[in-house]
């Protein structure tokens, strides 16, 4: 929401000095429909990056930052944008609630998929202002739709749904994690890195962005969720023409001790992967105590 704000300012300053080439675009828009980025030819000869993007793009996102454009869906990653009344065209502005609220939604909702957090944790779900989030939270708290908990090794009381508390005194589901599988390094038990470092002892970052001198572990890494723990990470590649899944790399956390159980369940989680991306070979590394 506040990079959103962000983005909104970012290019009414943008809008001042390509005032004509935005306008071009929004009529190409509105006299041809849905469009791409890619749709347009790049003027200035160069390749472009992530970063570097053509005019048109800017323009795109500007329409979009003001809201005249919405995303009507994306095709391979791209966004498609049209026009707000095409996209929605019952969408009416007298109908947005007031940011407070949205900020009161929002952290509520962010409590919810936590299940159990510290309220430092909260901003970072929906990359939300900390000092509205705390606000919030008082207000939730005292509205009763949130309640504070000891949790054991927490320096402070912690969040939780009060719903989810009624629910936990009437369950008598066995609450034991079980469940093996990989994570993406965009999932949400581990992008926020600080939670995760205080949570899990799991210090992670996206390496994919460094040069590849400074990678410490591989390209794309993926973390290994173990009843509970985060006990792995491994560098993958999935060459999909070959159909081979190859496991480049892989790291046991230090305080980590691997039975035949942990390996054969991280097997078969590593091959569910494989298989979801049609590269069901699955190649490991020569060293990888996952051979055995």
């Amino acid at each position: 929401m506040m990079l959103e704000r962000q983005r909104h300012h970012r290019y009414a300053a943008w809008y001042d000095d390509h005032q004509a080439d935005a306008d071009t675009v929004l009529k190409y828009v509105q006299a041809n429909g849905a469009v791409r980025s890619a749709d347009f030819e790049r003027r200035d000869g160069k390749k472009g990056t992530w970063w570097d993007w053509k005019i048109e793009k800017d323009a795109l996102e500007h329409w979009l930052a003001t809201g005249e454009m919405m995303v009507l869906r994306r095709d391979k990653f791209q966004r498609v944008y049209d026009l707000r009344e095409r996209v929605l065209p019952t969408w009416d502005d007298a109908q947005v609630p007031t940011l407070e609220d949205c900020v009161l939604y929002f952290t509520f909702k962010s409590v919810q998929a936590l299940g159990i957090t510290r309220p430092d944790w909260v901003a970072d779900f929906y990359r939300l202002p900390k000092a509205s989030v705390a606000k919030a939270i008082k207000t939730l708290l005292s509205e009763g739709k949130l309640c504070e908990i000891s949790v054991e090794g927490w320096p402070e009381p912690a969040l939780i749904p009060t719903e989810t508390v009624a629910w936990l005194a009437e369950s008598t589901a066995d609450l034991t994690p079980t469940f093996t599988t990989l994570l993406s390094p965009f999932d949400t038990l581990i992008w926020d890195r600080k939670r995760a470092r205080q949570m899990f002892n799991y210090d992670f970052s996206i390496e994919c962005y460094l040069p590849a001198p400074k990678r410490k572990y591989g390209y794309y890494l993926l973390s290994v969720l173990h009843r509970g723990r985060l006990v792995a990470r491994l560098d993958a590649k999935a060459h999909r023409q070959a159909g081979i899944f190859e496991v480049k790399s892989f790291y046991w956390e230090a305080d980590v001790q691997p039975n035949t159980d942990m390996l054969a369940e991280i097997r078969s989680s590593v091959q569910s992967c494989a298989d979801w991306h049609h590269t069901p070979l699955v190649k490991y590394p020569d060293s990888s105590l996952l051979l055995s």
